[in-house]
């Protein structure tokens, strides 16, 4: 990596330690780091810069450390930040600054000693340390201005080396560095230590390519100069060159073709040397190429290939040549021994550290994982890079669709680049690649010509293919995809091994790369959505700080979003107070936000909106951001305000209405309740006959006489509590809910209807269960109801003087939550054609009916939380049943 090429003079290199400099220990600071007030993680600005390093790394290599340099400047909002590394040509004794950013920029470049120096200490402490006044004890700062009040280092190494540090000054006294600024500190520090690294495998790598172009070069050189040198080379015996025609013969050769192929001048006049006979079966089909391309265009350009000797052993050679004449039978072609070649190329190849070719495909891997762009480009760059540092034929990755039932082709590098040939869409399961990410297993061969799973063998002779590694691209045991690479090698174990590490990062760059494209389309979509959605929404920040408000908040208030962070006029002043009392609540406690304000409209208009706020956190419940709906109720309060009064007058009605049928009811009833209050009255009488007589005697029966009187009284009570069940159900009062005794609100109402029931000669049966538990409700409300369905029961049998007539009344448990009323008759049931209408208001089938009865009593029940229904009795007749929640407080 490159350093420093002169030394600054405001940094002198000094080698030992000064007279009158102050002790280490008195400059140190770094306890105190955890003791301040720390300000809070803003952990989204964290990932934007680690993001842009990244960016930077693959866009601009060079530049990453002034990146670096920019990013902690940013990241701890210090005054100056900087990246200090230690030489490497004179064994690390000083450490040069390649990149600084802020105040102190203009000392770009400049060097400080190893041993006397910041830096120095921070890497013999191996830990992160904080200075203030530096220049008090390394005295060659003290004409650097602004002095650095404090200076936080952090060192960062490489495989275990000490290779520099990061660090950020403070040059005001009112700031000060804390807890928060270490931890943000050792995160980048990190990164430094992998950008450092990859910054030293791509200068490498730029020093390769830089000796391969020259390589090829020097090669391009060669075969331009070969057409002219060919005469020369015939005669010098220097290559190869025979004639040929198209049937296959060798019709003449030089002394140096016969050499390399070991016959003599009698085999090749003999016509026993015929290049069709002399070359292998596997690169027969390049020659048809070339004869192909011979017959089209009359050349053809040079190509490897070999040859059988006459003692059966090959030779490589490079063949080109041309016909004499386009379209013609015969040609020329030189044939150049390529055996020193192959041996200095296998020796090079050998000579080569694998381990820096390996070590060369991970860090372009890398850099390319960590690019811009599409899935398909980024891909095509790893593949590219399997393909020239591991000397593959070719290399291909597919990425599994969405559906997940099918691989498709994203990359293809080497002797294929096509991406919609035969293996474009591979499904699982279906040959060697679909088989690998079926079984999440990888598939290595180094003999692929005799490897089951590869289908086509010709192919590979042809081509002369000899190895292949495929591999399951695995995330969290989920199957994204498979790289497959073919070589014309055997694939050492070391090669394997980076292959599978490739593949690991590979199958994360695609699950990155998906979610970068999900979140962008997310993001997008989000800001549409918000921007169209029917009602105002904002975002705020941990802290309250207004981010966002969406374009319908803006054009309702007439504000920007600037104008909005400083200006609560928007909210009404009897809610300002209560509203950020809320606030002050939701963001100290991390909880939801639920209010009713009042917001200004752009014309001074206040509406009524209702805010709903929501924190957004991460793994570790840490708030990152505030999402707030506004949405306008205005309307719908006053239509709340409109159907409470319309609820309440519906009320007044329907107990007018529910008054007005007990009233109509009870006159139905009036011989019953007459005869109700004879029996008493008629008593009473009759006892107090009795009661003169005995009194009468001589002498009187005072005991017969008490016994008497007593039955007066019992007789008095008794139509009193009758006048009074009377009176209640006349009264027009305010419902009230208490405990209620269902079985005794039965039995009290059947006393009202037993002598009507008597009159039409009906028979009243119960069946009430024993121990029922009370409901709560309104006890003249529920008598109503079961009065008005057994009056209904009455009526329905007038006329059925026929068949025997009854009227059933029941109550049991229906569940363990409610309890089920029954009143059945065996009158003529309910017509089909009547079924749907029974509770609708003012429908009747009595001829002096109202038509609502019925529903009056399913309005009761709904307001007791229960259900009146009606059904066919059996054998005949109609029955209304409803159930009623048990009171819970039982």
């Amino acid at each position: 990596m490159s350093q420093s090429a002169k030394r600054q003079d405001d940094f002198p290199a000094e080698t030992s330690i000064p007279e009158g400099a102050v002790p280490l220990e008195s400059i140190l600071c770094t306890e105190e780091l955890h003791l301040r007030p720390s300000r809070p993680p803003d952990y989204e600005k964290e990932n934007r810069a680690l993001v842009k390093l990244v960016s930077a790394l693959a866009d601009s290599p060079r530049t990453i450390l002034q990146t670096l340099a920019e990013t902690i400047l940013e990241v701890t909002r210090a005054d100056s930040a900087g990246v200090s590394l230690l030489t490497t040509d004179d064994g690390g004794k000083r450490f040069y600054w390649p990149a600084i950013a802020g105040i102190w920029k203009p000392h770009m470049g400049g060097e400080t000693p190893r041993n006397f120096g910041p830096c120095g200490d921070v890497l013999d402490r191996n830990c992160t340390l904080l200075f203030r006044h530096i220049e008090w004890r390394y005295t060659y700062f003290q004409p650097v201005t602004p002095p650095a009040v404090e200076t936080l280092l952090v060192p960062f190494y490489v495989g275990q080396k000490a290779v520099g540090t990061i660090w950020a000054l403070i040059h005001d006294d009112t700031r000060k560095f804390d807890a928060e600024h270490d931890r943000v500190m050792a995160s980048v520090g990190k990164f430094a230590s992998s950008a450092y690294q990859a910054l030293t495998h791509i200068e490498d790598l730029e020093s390769q390519v830089s000796e391969r172009e020259k390589a090829e070069a020097e090669v391009r050189e060669l075969a331009r100069g070969l057409e002219a040198k060919v005469r020369r080379l015939v005669e010098a015996n220097v290559v190869g060159i025979i004639m040929w025609n198209l049937e296959g013969a060798i019709t003449g050769g030089n002394e140096a073709f016969l050499r390399m192929v070991r016959y003599d001048r009698e085999d090749l006049a003999s016509g026993r040397v015929r290049w069709t006979d002399l070359t292998p079966a596997e690169w027969r089909a390049h020659d048809e190429r070339a004869i192909a391309v011979s017959k089209e265009t009359g050349i053809f350009q040079p190509y490897e290939k070999e040859y059988f000797r006459k003692d059966g052993s090959r030779v490589p050679v490079l063949l080109g040549g041309a016909l004499f004449e386009k379209g013609g039978n015969e040609g020329v072609a030189f044939v150049l021994d390529l055996s020193e070649q192959k041996r200095a190329e296998a020796d090079l190849r050998a000579a080569m550290s694998e381990r820096t070719r390996l070590s060369a495909v991970r860090a372009e891997v890398a850099t390319a994982l960590a690019s811009k762009g599409d899935l398909r480009g980024m891909l095509n760059k790893c593949a590219d890079a399997l393909v020239r540092h591991l000397d593959a034929a070719f290399a291909r990755i597919w990425a599994l669709k969405s559906g997940g039932g099918e691989l498709e082709l994203q990359a293809s590098a080497g002797m294929y680049t096509r991406l919609n040939g035969r293996y474009s869409r591979i499904p699982i399961g279906h040959g060697k690649i679909g088989q690998i990410a079926k079984e999440r297993q990888p598939h290595l061969t180094n003999d692929v010509q005799k490897d089951a799973r590869i289908s086509d063998h010709d192919w590979a002779r042809t081509e002369n293919i000899r190895s292949f590694a495929g591999y399951p691209l695995v995330l969290e045991d989920r199957v994204v995809g498979v790289i497959g690479m073919f070589s014309r090698h055997a694939l050492t174990e070391n090669t394997l091994e980076s292959v599978a590490f490739i593949a690991d990062g590979i199958a994360q760059g695609i699950e990155r790369k998906r979610a970068e494209d999900a979140l962008r389309s997310s993001e997008q979509n989000l800001r549409l959505t918000l921007d169209t959605i029917d009602g105002l929404v904002t975002t705020v920040s941990p802290s309250g700080e207004l981010e966002f408000a969406n374009r319908r908040f803006l054009e309702y208030t007439g504000k920007t979003i600037e104008e909005l962070k400083t200006n609560l006029g928007i909210l009404h002043t009897d809610d300002r107070e209560r509203v950020a009392g809320q606030w002050t609540h939701a963001l100290r406690a991390g909880e939801a936000l639920y209010s009713e304000v009042r917001i200004r409209r752009h014309d001074g208009i206040f509406r009524w909106f209702v805010m709903t706020a929501l924190p957004l956190t991460d793994q570790d419940n840490h708030v990152l951001r505030w999402c707030n709906l506004i949405t306008d109720i205005h309307d719908r309060k006053a239509a709340e305000e409109k159907l409470r009064q319309t609820q309440e007058d519906l009320r007044k009605t329907q107990a007018e209405f529910a008054h007005v049928n007990r009233v109509m009811t009870m006159g139905e009833l009036t011989a019953s309740i007459a005869h109700e209050v004879n029996q008493p009255l008629a008593a009473i009488v009759s006892s107090g006959d009795s009661c003169a007589a005995w009194l009468s005697n001589e002498p009187p029966n005072l005991d017969k006489a008490r016994a008497a009187a007593s039955r007066m009284v019992q007789a008095a009570t008794q139509a009193s509590e009758i006048v009074q069940r009377i009176r209640g159900l006349f009264q027009k009062s305010t419902s009230m809910s208490e405990a209620i005794d269902v079985n005794g609100v039965i039995e009290e109402t059947i006393s009202f209807v037993h002598r009507e029931a008597q009159r039409k000669n009906v028979s009243l049966r119960t069946e009430l269960a024993v121990g029922l538990p009370s409901v709560n409700g309104d006890r003249i409300q529920l008598q109503q109801v079961i009065l008005n369905l057994m009056m209904n029961g009455l009526e329905a049998m007038v006329g059925l003087d026929s068949e025997p007539k009854s009227l059933l009344i029941q109550s049991a448990l229906a569940n363990q939550r409610e309890l089920l009323v029954a009143v059945a008759d065996t009158g003529p049931g309910i017509d089909a054609a009547h079924a749907g209408r029974l509770f609708a208001p003012f429908f009747t089938t009595k001829p002096h009916g109202t038509g609502m009865g019925l529903r009056i009593s399913r309005s009761i029940i709904e307001a007791h939380g229960g259900r009146l229904w009606a059904e066919k009795n059996v054998p005949r007749g109609a029955a209304f049943h409803f159930i009623l929640p048990i009171n819970a407080e039982r």
